[in-house]
């Protein structure tokens, strides 16, 4: 697929850019040789494994296996496109990035559509401050909503009415099909037609990493029961409910510096917290927590706090949280408000130091699942430990760290007046899983080997050349696609000679040019180690001569077949034309032999 922005534009920032000054905004480097090693921020560990290797312009954590270059950390970070991240890093370096090419004009219809949602949250935010949005206005008010924070997370108001937000965008000469694309209207189901999504709401704009909005929430103000209290966007191209949280925009910076996060219900109680001082909070859209929330946001914090409502469906949230994140290996802290208090509502009534007190006295997420299956009882019959139990065991399966487990078994020990052992024996019990599963074999043993050994050479050739770029030629000028025989291989030689010929072949380029993050991973964490790569100019000529011996043999073992066939359909004239290609290819690997015993005078 053609890319919306130039190769040499892309190579431009990357060479304008330095990977290391990148990450340090994230993750805390320490020098280590000629690497930098901090602790990885795409997954949980107490032992730095992630490295970054300057010189070569590459990270890869040798715990989770994620690895790549400068464009590949930011999207995997803040969950942006590749085009996303190169027009974020291009930002950085001072780089123009110019449209006009029919790329740019693809890439347009997605900006478009930015363009819209940014058209729509200014359409709703003037509303707000008309005579029709004065009801609106003064819920936020009643809520001590400020005009500072309303301006900052820029609220606005859906009037009521089917079309007003139809009118406004046809004045803009905005197509009804792009509205219906990012979500704003909806198609009439018994007619032909539109009608706005949002009517007679609040709304809340939200954003993504990177502060463009990619869709919207609408609280009702009516106290009516035939329409949903909340509703957001649907999920499109630019927005998806189970991965975005509210107000991240505005709190990344602020979860950086403090080193947690603060995990709310509902918009109201981000904003509130924000404009009560503390700006390291987000939340879920209308949803419970999911493992694309958790994955994100453990990126930038392991320490997370759940602030949610002091009531049964806010603790059902923090019990369905706590799982989450015991199966990412991290223990939370739950954060205990007063009966009929939540977070929004909290700070009308109390100070800031009696939150920070009452964060002081958080529940770990162990301990608040105990008190939550035990209800603070002194004394339990036998067949109610065993229960209490069993209730655990779900959570305890889905931990993936010892220490978090032993914590667990020791909190329902002390709570039951139980001996470890026995806690343990029965949460194993009750663990075990009973679905098994197994993998139909689709190629022989033989077969897969045979072709692995194949691959496993190639690939090794060219990590070889990937850090030995000065040695690049050598295989240029004897190899071509057709020995490679595999087809990630196949499709990296073919990128690293179309640099190479370009004179722009280097790590990151290659990284650039290549779509599977699964390989890119893989290739990072081999180049990270030097001494793989010991003596490489022979080991280069060795590689290439089995390529080319490997491929010739096969033409060879191919014209053996063809003659013995001619010779049996008494066809002279094509054995003998048979037998002179037989003979070039004989030639072929003479030279091979000559290429591999003379390899140290090239």
């Amino acid at each position: 697929m053609k890319l919306p922005i130039s190769n040499d534009t892309i190579d431009k920032i990357k060479d304008n850019i330095n990977i290391v000054e990148v990450i340090s905004e994230y993750v805390d480097l320490k020098p280590s040789g000629k690497n930098y090693k901090g602790l990885c921020p795409f997954h949980n560990e107490k032992t730095p494994s992630f490295v970054v290797n300057q010189e070569k312009g590459i990270f890869h954590c040798f715990g989770c296996g994620i690895g790549g270059n400068v464009f590949t950390f930011l999207m995997k970070l803040k969950g942006l496109s590749f085009l996303d991240a190169v027009k974020v890093l291009a930002r950085k370096a001072g780089i123009p990035i110019y449209e006009g090419t029919k790329g740019e004009k693809d890439l347009s219809k997605r900006s478009n559509l930015y363009r819209i949602n940014k058209l729509a949250a200014g359409f709703y935010r003037k509303l707000l401050f008309t005579n029709e949005g004065k009801k609106a206005l003064d819920y936020l008010k009643n809520r001590t909503i400020s005009i500072e924070s309303i301006k900052s997370f820029i609220l606005g108001f859906a009037p009521d009415g089917w079309d007003n937000l139809i009118r406004f965008m046809k004045k803009q000469s905005v197509e009804i099909t792009d509205l219906e694309k990012v979500g704003l209207v909806v198609r009439k189901k018994n007619s032909e037609g539109y009608y706005d999504r949002f009517r007679n709401r609040i709304i809340f704009p939200i954003q993504d990493s990177i502060g463009r909005i990619i869709g919207f929430g609408g609280r009702t103000i009516e106290n009516r029961n035939d329409v949903p209290k909340y509703l957001n966007t649907s999920d499109n191209d630019l927005f998806h409910k189970g991965k975005s949280l509210y107000g991240f925009y505005n709190a990344e910076q602020y979860i950086r510096k403090e080193g947690h996060v603060f995990i709310v219900e509902g918009y109201l109680d981000v904003i509130t917290m924000h404009q009560s001082g503390i700006m390291n909070v987000v939340a879920p859209l209308g949803t419970a927590l999911t493992e694309e929330h958790i994955d994100f946001i453990t990126r930038y914090t392991k320490k997370i706090y759940l602030l949610f409502d002091p009531d049964e469906a806010g603790e059902k949230a923090a019990l369905r949280g706590i799982n989450l994140l015991h199966a990412s290996g991290i223990d939370p802290f739950i954060g205990i408000f007063p009966s009929g208090v939540d977070p929004a509502d909290f700070f009308s009534r109390y100070s800031i130091e009696e939150f920070k007190l009452l964060i002081k006295g958080s529940l770990t997420g162990v301990q608040f699942l105990v008190k939550y299956y035990t209800k603070n009882k002194s004394n339990y019959s036998a067949q109610e430990k065993l229960s209490i139990i069993e209730d655990i065991s779900s959570y305890y399966k889905s931990i993936t760290d010892n220490i978090i487990k032993d914590e667990l078994i020791n909190e329902i020990a002390r709570n039951l007046s139980l001996e470890k052992s026995i806690v343990m024996e029965e949460l194993n019990k009750f663990s075990k899983s009973m679905v098994k599963g197994s993998l139909d074999k689709v190629f022989s043993p033989r077969e897969i080997d045979h072709k692995k050994s194949i691959v496993k050479k190639e690939l090794y050739l060219l990590l070889l050349l990937l850090n030995n770029l000065d040695l690049f030629d050598i295989a240029y000028t004897r190899l071509e696609s057709n020995h490679f025989i595999g087809k990630w291989t196949k499709r990296l030689w073919n990128i690293m000679t179309e640099l190479y010929q370009n004179k722009s072949l280097d790590i990151p380029a290659v990284f650039n040019r290549f779509d599977d993050e699964g390989f890119i991973s893989f290739i990072s964490g081999k180049l990270m180690d030097d001494a793989l790569f010991m003596n490489p100019k022979e080991q280069i000529i060795d590689l290439i001569s089995y390529l080319k011996e490997r491929l010739l043999k096969e033409k060879l073992d191919y014209l053996n077949k063809m003659i013995r066939k001619a010779e049996l359909e008494n066809d002279e004239e094509a054995v003998e034309g048979y037998l002179t290609e037989k003979q070039m290819y004989r030639n072929e690997l003479k030279k091979v032999e000559l290429l591999r015993s003379s390899k140290s005078m090239i």
